[in-house]
């Protein structure tokens, strides 16, 4: 274990994602985690919820929140994360949403190799701004990063935030499980990522209720001509039937939809159109007074 550093200040630590070297360390993770790996394992296949396998990993590794998160080619986009809390937040303090991948990878977030292991603590007091909110708000000291998969098109993570830094025996639990995450990624059921994510919107909503997006109580906030957009999508018109239906040009409806990505929290329309369709009742526009009818 001497091999292994101790000290956390300073970009050289793990520099550019190396793996921790633990120099023939004994370490050998607990009982407790070969049987959160075999639960990951089996919701991997199928047979459960990621989120009940994400939440495995977290108890026996430790962490406050563990969350799946995928980045892809040549975007930003937070959203795209599932994400599992050991403990309801306490108040004052908002459910965790977004992935912070970029706060800690920065430039090398698509380039990172799968199971290296990366440390907000890396960068000091140099840290993005909403990172830092949160462990204030959250009495967190630590997040770590470990990419499990890459592609083309987008990379795969996990993030664990930690109320404490980590001890060096926790560091090396970690560096051996890395690449266990990585190969068993790799052999996960073809679209659990997009499925769980797709899945967490439609049943959570973009305020965290369990109430559909077209519910008459609004709850993504869209403005009058953002929720008739949205009624019409779900309706099955088209973008020029749309337009038309609506007297507006391409670039309004262009300008309507980014509004509603945002507020709903999805990234295209066909996540948009999934998320409408989940559970969404039957409303319609009153024709004589401009009301909406559920």
């Amino acid at each position: 274990m001497s091999n292994l550093p101790r000290t956390w200040g300073g970009t050289n630590l793990y520099t550019h994602g190396e793996k921790a070297p633990l120099g023939g360390s004994s370490i050998a993770p607990s009982g407790d985690l070969f049987e959160a790996i075999a639960e990951w394992c089996g919701c991997l296949a199928g047979q459960g919820p990621l989120r009940h396998g994400l939440r495995k990993i977290g108890e026996a590794l430790g962490a406050s929140a563990v969350g799946a998160s995928r980045l892809r080619a040549g975007q930003d986009d937070r959203r795209r994360i599932v994400i599992c809390e050991m403990e309801r937040p306490g108040a004052g303090s908002d459910p965790l949403k977004t992935s912070f991948v970029h706060a800690v990878l920065r430039e090398y977030a698509e380039k990172a190799k799968p199971g290296s292991l990366w440390f907000s603590s890396m960068f000091g007091t140099n840290l993005d701004l909403h990172l830092v909110e949160l462990q204030r708000k959250r009495n967190w000291r630590e997040l770590v990063i470990i990419p499990i998969g890459s592609t083309e098109k987008h990379t795969d993570f996990l993030e664990l935030h930690y109320q404490d830094k980590l001890s060096v025996d926790q560091l090396g639990v970690l560096d051996q499980v890395a690449e266990t995450f990585v190969k068993t990624w790799q052999r996960r059921s073809p679209g659990l990522f997009s499925d769980a994510v797709l899945s967490r919107k439609s049943m959570a909503g973009p305020a965290d209720t369990n109430v559909p997006l077209l519910h008459l109580q609004n709850p993504a906030k869209l403005s009058r001509c953002e929720y008739r957009v949205c009624m019409l999508i779900s309706h099955g018109l088209t973008n020029t039937a749309i337009e038309s239906e609506l007297s507006i040009s391409k670039s309004t409806l262009r300008s309507h939809l980014r509004n509603i990505y945002a507020k709903t929290e999805t990234g295209s329309l066909a996540e948009l159109t999934y998320v409408l369709l989940s559970g969404a009742p039957a409303v319609r526009e009153d024709a004589d007074t401009g009301q909406y009818i559920a």
